[in-house]
């Protein structure tokens, strides 16, 4: 599944839900500053979540109600390093310098993303039907 969506822009999202378990709002919310991705501390704190109202993107606690720690693998840090330089190269095309404040997850202009542009199921796996991942 995750190499399937590796070419797009779903696929630090999908990795980060899948393999962290971080939820849509989550992963909308997360910015560079919430994740630690150096070789002797890997990890992410969630702080924070998205949710649409009818005014726009609001930001506020998880849905715990608390903010956390999840630990990230090697993997995911090296997914996320190579992500964060794809992004800067692009953001910087445009004139745009970004920085630790900047969402991981962003439009192409650095942007957030709206939580309701996820709310659609992303991926149903023909392969494997008992798989089916969507962003509720």
């Amino acid at each position: 599944m995750l190499e399937t969506l590796r070419p797009t822009r779903m696929f630090i999202p999908v990795l980060l839900a899948v393999t962290c378990g971080l939820r849509r709002g989550e992963i909308l919310a997360l910015r560079w500053h919430h994740l630690e991705l150096g070789d002797n501390r890997r990890q992410v704190s969630v702080v924070e979540s998205a949710e649409q109202t009818t005014e726009g993107v609001r930001y506020k606690e998880p849905k715990s109600g608390r903010a956390r720690t999840v630990a990230l693998s090697a993997s995911v840090v090296a997914e996320l390093k190579a992500h964060r330089i794809r992004q800067a190269e692009e953001q910087l095309r445009l004139g745009l310098r970004p920085d630790g404040d900047s969402f991981v997850v962003a439009q192409v202009d650095g942007s957030p993303l709206q939580p309701s542009v996820k709310r659609r199921p992303v991926l149903r796996a023909k392969a494997t039907p008992i798989l089916t991942f969507s962003w509720q």
